[in-house]
């Protein structure tokens, strides 16, 4: 129906057909929807290319192709293999051992932080790998002294440049190699296709980032509890062939930590009070801490400490469990029992981890507490309990709190092992989608991640988006609009140089991932330039790759990225924050890449 529908006079737009003008009033009507009515991404690109179809610009099949596409199905995979790692505590066991206890100055530090982050956000997911070590983060910067403030937007920034140093660093990537197999099918890029590029602005956003970070001012970041604070005592237990056996106290980071207090340590029949700062520990010491309900869980994370109770040991599973507070009802058939007599761990599924009790310090040995109405209880249990649990009257309220269960550290280990093996199939040569699904079915084999945790891990807003986004980059192409501006790009600046138009690309793709999702931006800007560069006899891959770049190095706003977004508030950052350290990081990443695709391509 559009094939008669053309511009006829003039020249700037004689190649745009009808089909391109409804197009662009498409993506006009996409651009609104996603910043003035604040529509969900999915629901809005989903809707745009179902638009197109319907009305002839593109098939059916080409409109939703996307979602059997490869790329999609790896994306989809690789979910699975990120959740498995997140699920398992495998990022915060690898945390716990790179980050240590202290640090000559805060230079170092940040070095001791960024450089292990980057390697890992090379290979896997980077928002599941922030969402992880914000915690980890935060907890072991109080614990050196220093402000997380400091930490947490270099720990997003870094994750975002380890992301273009591989293929599957970040989905953007792979949505980008997608599309120029579908678009330009000679053009064919390898998991370090991008590493050549990468990794220099990856060294220089490092060294920057060392250097201008300690000026980060500290605001207080945001700590999430629920109600007014709680006290509760907990006991923990020096682990077998754990590095804290032999340290000191102070050397092991357990003094002066931020909400907690370290009561007393249990050895063998001794309870030694007034702990000084230089008593080393030992394998099997309990060590008894007061603090609020936060502060616990950020201890009871820490690698070579585990909960003193064996309530924990005996649950079945502990793969996608997560931490409540459940306040005891009036009329509970709790009331007047011990924890070890209500058996929690088969009535609940649960298991009591600490007490609080109104004020007053319950400090009996936790199984041997008798528990009374109004008691709140820390609670690890299936992420289930709340909604089961909800109106049975053995509770007046559950809260579920921030964050994943206590590492569980045997299946972290086999995480991280699908995952190498993962990363040297496709070094390899195998298939990228074939190597994703085989490892997602490992580690459910294997009994890392349940079947059903493996199911709802598959984040079905981003599969839609990124389906979506193959479908509205095919309009682009099919409906000559992508040619259209190309071409007109070209009458403005037909003396535009390789560096220059590599610049453009990179700039242009920046802006437009500040106002959609990074994913949608790359499939936007990707058609328009790869038309430009055939206008420009330009090389392909380029300026493939700079798109690559420019939908994902995102430092100035946090709204550019969602690792911006997760650490704004934790860092009690402003926008302003993030445009004096992000503005001049996305300008250097912009002028290095495209000088290092420049010097490879176009001399």
């Amino acid at each position: 129906m559009w094939s008669r529908l053309t511009t006829s006079s003039d020249p700037l737009l004689l190649t745009i057909t009808g089909a391109g003008w409804f197009t662009l009033a498409t993506l006009c009507g996409v651009l609104v929807a996603i910043l003035r009515l604040k529509l969900p991404h999915d629901l809005v690109l989903l809707g745009a290319v179902t638009l197109l179809a319907a009305t002839g610009v593109i098939t059916p099949q080409e409109a939703f192709s996307g979602f059997a596409d490869p790329v999609t199905l790896a994306i989809a995979a690789l979910l699975v293999v990120a959740v498995a790692i997140r699920e398992t505590g495998g990022t915060e066991v690898l945390a716990g051992r790179m980050l240590g206890t202290k640090t000559a100055s805060t230079h170092s530090a940040l070095l001791r932080l960024l450089v292990p982050t980057s390697l890992l956000s090379a290979f896997m997911n980077n928002t599941p790998l922030v969402a992880m070590l914000i915690p980890t983060v935060r907890d072991w910067a109080k614990r050196i002294g220093r402000s997380p403030a400091t930490f947490l937007m270099p720990l997003s920034f870094v994750s975002i440049l380890g992301g273009l140093c591989s293929l599957i660093g970040t989905s953007t990537n792979l949505v980008v190699a997608g599309l120029a197999r579908r678009l330009d099918p000679p053009l064919e890029l390898s998991l370090f296709s991008p590493t050549f590029v990468g990794i220099p602005c990856l060294i220089v956003g490092i060294i920057y980032l060392i250097y201008v970070a300690p000026r980060l001012p500290e605001r207080g970041g945001t700590r999430k509890t629920f109600g007014a604070p709680r006290e509760f005592l907990v006991t923990m237990e020096i682990t077998s062939g754990s590095t804290l056996a032999g340290q000191s106290i102070e050397a092991g980071g357990l003094r002066r930590l931020d909400g907690l207090y370290l009561i007393e340590v249990q050895r063998d029949e001794q309870t030694l009070v007034a702990v000084a700062p230089d008593l080393h520990l030992r394998e099997g010491d309990r060590l008894v801490f007061a603090g609020l309900v936060d502060c616990v869980i950020d201890l009871m994370r820490r690698p070579g400490l585990r909960v003193a109770t064996n309530q924990i040991d005996k649950l079945e599973s502990r793969l996608g469990r997560r931490f409540f507070e459940a306040v005891v009802g009036s009329q509970s058939t709790l009331i007047n029992q011990s924890i070890r007599g209500a058996r929690f761990r088969t009535h609940f599924g649960a298991a009591v981890l600490a007490v609080h009790r109104q004020g007053v310090r319950v400090e009996k040995q936790l199984g041997d507490i008798e528990l009374r109405a109004g008691d709140t209880l820390l609670l690890e249990a299936s992420a289930n309990f709340r909604d089961a649990r909800r109106n049975d009257g053995t509770f007046a309220l559950i809260s579920e709190l921030d964050g994943l269960g206590t590492p569980q550290r045997r299946q972290a280990r086999y995480a991280w092992v699908v995952l190498a093996s993962l990363v040297c199939a496709v070094s390899l040569g195998a298939s990228l989608p074939l190597a994703s699904i085989g490892a997602a079915i490992a580690l459910i084999a294997l009994k890392v991640l349940p079947l059903d945790l493996a199911r709802r891990s598959i984040d079905l807003g981003v599969v839609i988006s990124i389906a979506s986004a193959f479908g509205l980059a095919q309009a682009l192409n099919a409906s000559g609009l992508a040619a259209a501006v190309a071409a007109f790009t070209y009458l403005l600046f037909p003396v535009l140089g390789g560096f220059a138009l590599l610049l453009l690309t990179f700039t242009a793709t920046s802006a437009l991932s500040l106002m959609l999702t990074n994913t949608a931006a790359a499939a936007l800007m990707f058609p328009i330039s790869l038309a430009l560069a055939s206008n420009m006899g330009s090389p392909a891959e380029p300026i493939v790759l700079s798109v690559m770049f420019g939908a994902s190095a995102s430092f100035a706003s946090p709204l550019g990225y969602q690792t911006n977004l997760m650490v704004l508030g934790p860092g009690a950052y402003t926008f302003g924050d993030f445009f004096r350290v992000g503005f001049p990081l996305q300008v250097i990443v912009g002028l290095l890449s495209s000088t290092i695709l420049y010097m490879a391509y176009f001399t």
